[in-house]
């Protein structure tokens, strides 16, 4: 050969056949000699399940969450010897990317806490990286209170009466994105913005960006990892006898992570921010008779444990998607880019008949208040209620 092999190309040529060039320079003349090229490739990078013990691929609506680790695996084939040798070949860097943080990439030593192994005939890198570690590397911002304002939401449409209208209009806002899970199916990650489908982990993590990971000029496929909003939008169906949402979304998950940088979470759905039943006995006999099930459920006070600084929601039946749900978010948008509080934008998205089981729990203050509207003196009227030392 007039030129040395690639890096990444490995000969063996004990019979010298590459040295014996014929006339022409294009043909090889040594019969009975043998030499062999063995070319090395990266042949995947993947983001992996932070639980999963053999390291499998992470599902593309999974978030990792701020407890933990990212996990990256890569593949080379044929194996090599070592570690030492697969960065000799490939480089000793690995790139990882955030959208929103650090869009350009971060350089990641291949350190001595990658785990190397060969199997199946391949070599498999192993990189685990801490919170921590990615704060470190800028990759995520160093405070959970950025500074930046941010949004992101969730929808789930599953029947007619249930649209994407009132997700839109809240995305109006204008804060920066920190993603959106919604259920439709043809929007996936690689859409402009990325849509993920809803899980537990997104609704956990109120916002997130997308990570991916290279290596050897090969990318991971687009995943997401936690980075919390300020504002977190979900639209979907209440259980107000559980306080659960549609999707079996419960306080109890939220209670786990909400109090990282969520500020406000909006509850688009019926009744499970209902304290103490105040909207509720403020209302005529004919309805309380015909909703006496509600009665003693107290569904926003499991809420209220979330650790979010404040719950904009309702506290009985909220109005359709279709019947003034569009049309309220559009307003409650608008009020907020005009200046006004988030209570009291939120109450003046809801000033009319279908919205006035609107309600705010705020517990960004000491005693928590609970915001309602009072009807008891015939009459509509946003009323405060304060916390007890135990108990509302």
């Amino acid at each position: 050969l007039s030129c040395a092999a690639p890096s990444r190309v490995v000969t063996s040529d004990a019979s010298g056949l590459f040295g014996e060039n014929a006339n022409s320079g294009e043909t090889f003349e040594a019969a009975g000699k043998v030499a062999t090229l063995r070319v090395h490739a990266v042949v995947g990078v993947a983001i992996c399940d932070p639980l999963e013990f053999q390291w499998t691929d992470m599902d593309g609506s999974r978030v990792v969450l701020d407890n933990e680790l990212l996990r990256v695996r890569i593949e080379i084939s044929p194996q090599l010897p070592s570690l030492a040798e697969c960065c000799a070949m490939f480089g000793n860097n690995l790139t990882i990317k955030t959208s929103a943080t650090c869009p350009l990439g971060a350089t990641v030593p291949l350190s001595s806490g990658t785990v190397f192994e060969n199997t199946d005939g391949k070599s498999v890198l192993k990189i685990a990286m801490t919170r921590a570690q990615l704060k470190s590397y800028r990759l995520l911002p160093v405070g959970d209170n950025d500074g930046v304002s941010e949004m992101a939401w969730m929808d789930i449409v599953e029947t007619a009466v249930q649209s994407y209208a009132d997700s839109e209009a809240f995305s109006a806002l204008g804060y920066d994105f920190r993603g959106k899970a919604t259920s439709d199916a043809t929007q996936t990650l690689e859409s402009t913005p990325p849509n993920s489908v809803p899980s537990e982990s997104f609704f956990k993590a109120a916002g997130c960006e997308i990570v991916t990971a290279e290596y050897g000029g090969v990318a991971s496929a687009k995943r997401q990892i936690m980075n919390q909003a300020d504002y977190f939008y979900f639209s979907g169906h209440g259980n107000h006898g559980t306080g659960s949402l549609q999707g079996g979304f419960t306080p109890e998950m939220a209670s786990q992570y909400w109090n990282r940088d969520l500020d406000y979470a909006i509850i688009a759905g019926c009744a499970v921010l209902d304290v103490r039943n105040f909207r509720y006995n403020s209302l005529g006999f004919l309805y309380k008779w015909k909703h006496r099930e509600w009665k003693g459920s107290y569904p926003g006070e499991l809420w209220e444990e979330s650790g979010v600084k404040c719950l904009l929601g309702y506290a009985l039946k909220a109005p359709l998607d279709s019947d003034g749900g569009a049309a309220i978010a559009t307003a409650f948008v608008g009020n907020m880019n005009s200046g006004k509080d988030a209570i009291v934008s939120w109450r003046d998205a809801n000033d009319m008949p279908k919205g006035r089981n609107a309600c705010a729990i705020d517990c960004s203050k000491t005693p928590h208040e609970f915001w309602f509207w009072d009807e008891s003196s015939g009459s509509a009227i946003w009323t405060k209620r304060e916390k007890g030392a135990v108990s509302w």
